[in-house]
């Protein structure tokens, strides 16, 4: 790994990932010129009634002083800023959490156990799917491509900046007509590969021959378990006869550590036993099942499709019972955005907050943020998506507020926070 080579480099990487956004969200502010230190940034702001200033160092270096707050590779010291100051610092830890694109690795283990530093890469703009819960189909509806050149130059220049993972990205990466190009290109330059995929060009078992060694870990969409339920998810008639079909090449020709995705809906709850079976089939490590996230093009639809909580808290059960046929295959099931009250506390060990638990998520309006970018052949700057959760008037005073997440704020603002509760009372 690389490291990075001075402070003013980590200071304009922190900036491009995420300390220019929040000074969009937070208006009126001016940004000052940053003091740099050999080992140490600090960052300052000013507005007619107020200032913020914070210091940013490596999380354990003896020379530096108490730091207010710890992350993986950097530690921030509070000078001066109040509530404004505190929520900025969490914002450099939320930064680095994700990894600093370059030299600082984020915390993907592989099948060997080893630590990666990664960079996503956006190769196809593009989907051969109209999933109606997906958000960023307005996006992908765009259609483009990324040039084999450009694909070259950056997988060229993710091996010199030290980058030992690369994750291939869409749309849907291996609709890319040089996919295969790209999994061996990386292999070659020392690199390992991962991509998240929906599986059917895996039909084509020409293609799932050439690509399945070249993957180490796959992350694959599987939303259904029949013809006309997936015909309506994915928006495409066919796609459970040509997914079956790409089950079973993947299953004989993946040599990738495995994991699977289901969007829960009313469409597909009643599925959830046959889905289970297509995530065994596969041999996925890990299941990460929950409900759509109403943000972009999916805002209205998520809401649409989603389980009321209502519905949610009557399939407990269900859902233990779905988490035990998986542990015993040695499939990890993982629920995302549940709240625990409605999810029980069989489970809360098995649920996305609990694996988020080092990010903030006590007090109202405490949002869960989330990056999506294409490389900057295609949108250049990333823009910041939010899920957009919040805890609810019955979530005060429960146990379970700090470590959960609560709940969409659009279902809130129609439904109400009359189904959350305490969870000691539920």
């Amino acid at each position: 790994m690389t490291p990075i080579r001075d402070t003013q480099e980590l200071a304009a990487q922190l900036w491009r990932r995420g300390l220019h956004r929040w000074f969009d969200a937070h208006a009126g502010w001016t940004v000052q010129t940053p003091r740099f230190g050999e080992r140490w940034i600090e960052f300052h702001a000013t507005r007619p009634d107020h200032a913020l200033r914070l210091r940013v160092q490596p999380s354990g270096d003896p020379s530096a002083d108490p730091p207010t707050y710890t992350g993986r590779h950097l530690q921030v010291l509070l000078l001066e800023g109040g509530a404004s100051g505190h929520a900025l610092a969490r914002t450099i830890l939320a930064v680095d959490r994700r990894g600093l694109a370059l030299d600082l690795p984020i915390a993907r283990s592989l099948a060997d156990g080893v630590l990666v530093p990664w960079r996503e890469l956006f190769i196809a703009d593009s989907c051969n799917l109209k999933c109606r819960f997906c958000c960023e189909s307005t996006r992908v509806n765009q259609g483009g491509l990324m040039p084999w050149e450009a694909i070259d130059r950056e997988l060229h220049r993710a091996r010199d900046e030290g980058i030992g993972l690369i994750q291939f990205m869409g749309g849907e990466a291996s609709i890319h007509p040089r996919f295969a190009d790209a999994l061996q290109l990386a292999r070659d330059l020392g690199m390992q590969t991962y991509t998240i995929t929906n599986l059917l060009r895996w039909q084509d078992r020409a293609f799932a021959e050439r690509v399945g060694p070249l993957l180490d870990e796959v992350m694959i969409s599987v939303h259904a378990a029949s013809q006309e339920t997936g015909g309506l998810v994915t928006g495409r008639a066919a796609w459970w006869s040509q997914f079956s079909r790409a089950v079973q090449h993947a299953a004989e020709t993946m040599t990738a550590r495995r994991f699977a995705a289901t969007v829960l809906s009313r469409q597909t709850v009643s599925e959830l036993d046959a889905i289970a079976n297509v995530v065994l089939e596969l041999g996925c490590c890990k299941w990460v099942m929950g409900n759509a996230v109403p943000v972009l093009a999916a805002a209205g639809q998520a809401i649409e499709m989603n389980l009321d909580l209502t519905e949610l808290r009557a399939r407990r059960g269900e859902f233990q019972s779905l988490h035990s046929r998986c542990a015993s295959s040695g499939c990890t099931l993982v629920f995302f955005c549940i709240p625990h009250c409605v999810l029980g506390p069989e489970l809360w060990h098995s649920t996305h907050d609990q694996m988020l638990r080092q990010q903030p998520l006590d007090g109202e309006g405490r949002l869960e943020d989330v990056n999506f970018w294409s490389e900057a052949d295609f949108h250049g700057q990333p823009a910041q998506v939010s899920l957009a959760r919040r805890h609810g008037a019955p979530c005060q005073g429960c146990e379970r507020r700090s470590e959960c997440g609560g709940y969409f704020s659009d279902y809130l603002d129609l439904h109400g926070d009359g189904e959350l509760g305490q969870v000691g009372s539920v």
